[in-house]
């Protein structure tokens, strides 16, 4: 018992070392999901249309979002993220 213990901890060694071993060159994300948005209010802002604005309440709706990384070292990403709220 003892022995089959120890060769199965030592198959996990192993194979966490060589996951940790490869390094991703990129990262890509995606979400998608349903955004409950509150709104906010201030003080009275003249729109284009000439009229005065003092709040501003989306409806909650549907989002998504896209990202995508580029690693330049092991502790540095670049990338770029696209979200958006249909509302």
């Amino acid at each position: 018992m003892k022995r089959s213990v120890a060769v199965v901890s030592s198959v996990l060694a192993l194979a966490a070392t060589a996951a940790v071993a490869q390094e991703p060159k990129v990262e890509i994300g995606v979400m998608a999901g349903w955004t409950l948005s509150d709104g906010v209010s201030g003080d009275a802002v003249q729109g284009g249309d000439g009229l005065l604005y003092n709040s501003i309440e989306p409806k909650d709706s549907f989002s998504y979002s896209l990202n995508l990384g580029f690693f330049a070292t092991p502790n540095i990403e670049v990338g770029g993220l696209f979200s958006q709220q249909k509302s």
